[in-house]
């Protein structure tokens, strides 16, 4: 791929040049994951994120690009997973202040790292804009790139002036980048942003579990953090759930979610060295069973493990319990016989 040479108005920069060639050439560390930061504080803040580092940002309806005023900031303020443009504000580390306007599918470099023997470079593409949860969104793919050799990471002027480096169009293509359409007819609209991921996720061999009636809110079958569960008329499941402290929750604090059959839902998440192992369960509806010794009517749920084919953060708990149809559970029939495991 080569390095762009559009001329893209004020989001063009003079950084691009000999320095960054080499990321031209460079593939992404990991597949790229749809970010949809808010323009409001988002609902279900992600790590630092629950309040921007920008001062102000705009949407230019006419042309669907996005306006974003920033301060300087250091490489110490580059510290954690607070990322550019994205993290909690303080103040300009230069007292200059920046405005730039970024174009959809535009990428912009925000962050870089040098190591003994090759340079991380850290970057968005700009999507453009949708709707998630009734507020306006502005959609990215965050993604990385490791440089097979050093190249300098003068910081932050370069780098966060730094567009079109790298040539993003064939994510398109690799990657399936569909923007969140919405959940099924009946079931809430509860979705985050660690899309690609979790869709791509390797799963293992799934177990049954059929919880309906009294044994669902046993402590052993649903490790005690379901509290109700309302089988509805159209065949969805009413769950509420519970705050754990363990999980780095708000104990006593109610969620209420409704499931139609067919949908996957995460409920734990681990980071494990290079990975991320999930949890998640798919309602498969109802019907009708030996139970107790009685013919009975039970809700059936697929629980198995999954993990990441590349590592996402678990920092915030409740983001990952209440996202749905992250996981494209069709391919889970076809590599397994479920009428065998029922």
């Amino acid at each position: 791929m080569a390095v762009s040479a559009l001329a893209m108005h004020d989001a063009r920069y003079d950084a691009v040049g000999a320095f960054y060639a080499p990321l031209s050439y460079t593939d992404p560390v990991f597949e790229p994951r749809v970010v949809e930061p808010l323009v409001d504080p988002p609902v279900f803040p992600y790590g630092c994120h629950n309040t921007f580092g920008y001062n102000s940002a705009e949407h230019n309806p006419e042309d669907d690009s996005i306006t974003i005023t920033y301060f300087d900031r250091t490489s110490d303020q580059q510290a954690g997973r607070c990322i550019w443009p994205f993290f909690s504000p303080n103040p300009s580390a230069t007292g200059l202040i920046h405005t730039q306007t970024y174009h959809v599918n535009q990428t912009f470099a925000y962050a870089c790292r040098d190591f003994d023997d090759h340079t991380k470079v850290y970057l968005y593409q700009y999507k453009g804009t949708s709707l998630l949860q009734g507020a306006r969104s502005f959609v990215f793919v965050h993604f990385e790139m490791k440089v097979p050799e050093r190249v300098p990471c003068t910081f932050p002027d370069y780098l966060i002036h730094t567009v079109d480096v790298y040539d993003a169009r064939d994510f398109d293509q690799i990657y399936d980048l569909d923007y969140y359409v919405g959940p099924p007819e009946g079931a809430d609209d509860h979705y985050t942003t660690y899309v690609e991921p979790v869709r791509y996720a390797v799963p293992i061999t799934p177990l049954y579990v059929d919880p309906y009636p009294p044994s669902w809110l046993d402590e052993d079958s649903t490790e005690g953090w379901i509290t109700d569960i309302t089988h509805n008329t159209n065949d969805s499941v009413t769950i509420t759930y519970q705050d754990l402290q363990e999980y780095g929750h708000v104990p006593g604090t109610d969620h209420v979610h409704t499931y139609v059959s067919g949908q996957t839902f995460l409920v734990h998440c681990m980071e494990w060295k290079d990975v991320t192992w999930l949890n998640i369960y798919s309602y498969r509806g109802s019907e009708m069973r030996e139970y107790g010794g009685e013919h009975v009517e039970v809700l059936v749920f697929a629980n198995f493990k999954a993990y990441t084919r590349v590592p996402i953060p678990c920092t915030y708990p409740e983001v990952l319990i209440e996202t749905t149809d992250a996981f494209d559970a069709s391919r889970f029939d076809r590599q397994y016989d479920i009428a065998k495991m029922i």
